[in-house]
C-alpha cells in the first residue's frame, strides 16, 4: 500500500510539472508537500510527514520501492501492520526533524529515500534475532544511501536521523517482556517515543 502511494504521488508530481523545467521546482504538489521549514514554522506541520512521500527523481523512487519490497515486507511480516505503520511514521518524523534542526534552511526538501533508511536501521537491529538476511538488508541500505546522497536534495543528517530512529524503534520493541504484557508495553514505548518527537517538533518550530 505504501509503495502504491509513493508511485501515485510521484506520477502526479511529474505530470503536474512543466516539461521544460526541473520537476521539483514546478510541481504544485511538491510545493505543498515538501519540507519547507519556513512554512512548517507558519503552521503547515503536515510537511513533517508528507515530505517523506516525495522523491526528487526516478532513481530515488525505485530505491524506496526496493527497500519496501525486500526489507519492509519482512519487517511488516515480523512485527505486524500496526507496529510497521508506527515505525514508518516515527522514522519519517525523525528524518524531517533532523533535517530542520541540523541542515541550513532551504526552500524545499524531499526526504522519501532518506526515511527508508529508518527501515534499514530497524531491520539490521533485529536481523539476527528475526532470521533476516543481513547481507541483503545491508546491500539495500547501501543502495539507498548512495542514491539519496547522489540526489540534488540530500543531507547526511537526514539519513543518520532516519537510521537512528529505526534502531531506537527496534530496540524499544525487543526490550518489551515476552509475556502477555508485551503488546501493551510496546505500544506505550512507541507512543512515548512519538510523543518525544512531537515535543521536539513543537520546540523546534517555536524556535525557528
Amino acid at each position: 500500500m505504501i509503495g502504491v502511494v509513493l508511485v501515485g504521488v510521484y506520477l502526479f508530481h511529474r505530470v503536474d510539472s512543466s516539461s521544460d523545467r526541473a520537476a521539483t521546482a514546478t510541481s504544485a504538489l511538491y510545493g505543498r508537500l515538501s519540507l519547507a521549514p519556513q512554512f512548517v514554522a507558519e503552521g503547515e506541520v503536515w510537511r513533517l510527514l508528507t515530505a517523506n512521500l516525495l522523491h526528487s527523481n526516478l532513481w530515488s523512487l525505485l530505491a524506496s520501492l526496493l527497500t519496501l519490497a525486500l526489507v519492509g515486507s519482512e519487517v511488516e511480516a515480523r512485527w505486524g501492520a500496526r507496529r510497521y505503520t508506527a515505525t514508518i511514521v516515527i522514522v519519517g518524523l525523525a528524518t524531517t526533524l533532523t533535517t530542520m534542526a541540523l541542515v541550513p534552511p532551504v526552500s524545499r526538501w524531499a526526504t522519501g529515500t532518506a526515511a527508508m533508511l529508518g527501515l534499514i536501521g530497524a531491520a539490521l537491529t533485529v536481523a539476527r534475532r528475526a532470521g533476516f538476511r543481513i547481507w541483503l538488508i545491508a546491500l539495500v541500505g547501501v543502495v539507498d544511501l548512495l542514491v539519496y546522497l547522489g540526489s540534488a536534495e540530500s543531507s547526511i543528517w537526514a539519513a543518520l536521523g532516519a537510521l537512528a530512529a529505526g534502531v531506537m524503534v527496534a530496540f524499544l520493541l525487543i526490550s518489551a517482556p515476552d509475556d502477555r504484557r508485551r503488546n501493551r508495553i510496546q505500544a506505550m514505548l512507541l507512543g512515548g517515543f512519538l510523543l518525544l518527537l512531537i515535543i521536539a517538533a513543537i520546540i523546534l518550530i517555536a524556535a525557528y
